[in-house]
């Protein structure tokens, strides 16, 4: 048992206790996904509430993001909004 008596280590070499000392284990790198399974669905719900309100905030508040700038990732125009838009834009 190594406890203190007399302000010296009962060890009697008047040290510490040591950790013990662990070599580095070499570990295969393994791809993970960087997100959980759950986050492609909320992606979509936040993105689909966006397109139906076109309110940044309100999208903001359903997230429950702390920044509007945040929300911005699901703002994205699909294919068909930008071709429409696109389509339209005197050239």
């Amino acid at each position: 048992m190594m406890s203190r008596a007399h302000g010296s280590w009962a060890n009697h070499d008047h040290q510490p206790p040591r950790r013990a000392h662990f070599d580095l284990i070499s570990i295969p790198a393994v791809k993970l996904d960087p997100l959980p399974l759950s986050h492609p669905p909320r992606h979509t719900a936040v993105t689909n509430v966006y397109r139906a309100s076109r309110d940044l905030f309100l999208v903001q508040r359903f997230a429950r993001h702390v920044s509007p700038l945040t929300t911005t990732v699901y703002t994205h125009p699909s294919d068909q909004e930008m071709f429409e838009r696109l389509r339209c834009l005197p050239c």
